[in-house]
């Protein structure tokens, strides 16, 4: 069927009916960061709907220590999805996702950077 299409149409991506979250435009950013995530602070939930007055879209997290963290993300602030292990100079990318908090729970200490849109 492509090879009915002209060249330039195999690569065009089209998104139909993806409606720009609410607030999404103003850019209100939050940030949090702790260079010494040590057991005693564990879990430590940071409150994005109480700190933007809204949920957050985008964003990311990245794991500065040397140690792993467990990262859970919640759209209510009640329930959460799967605990995801974020090892030394690892990543997320919170694009597109619903966040109302992020729950992070201490594996070996370590320090994070976290910026929610």
């Amino acid at each position: 069927m492509t090879e009915d299409l002209p060249d330039w149409t195999r690569s065009v991506s089209v998104q139909v009916g993806v409606d720009f979250p609410p607030n999404f435009w103003p850019g209100r950013t939050k940030e949090y960061e702790d260079t010494s995530f040590v057991t005693g602070e564990s879990p430590r939930v940071l409150e994005v709907l109480t700190d933007l007055g809204r949920n957050g879209h985008d964003g990311y997290i990245v794991n500065d220590g040397a140690g792993d963290i467990k990262v859970e993300v919640s759209d209510d602030g009640t329930t959460y999805g799967g605990q995801h292990t974020l090892k030394k100079d690892e990543w997320i990318d919170f694009f597109m996702l619903d966040i109302a908090e992020i729950r992070l729970t201490w594996v070996a200490d370590c320090g994070y950077r976290c910026m929610v849109v």
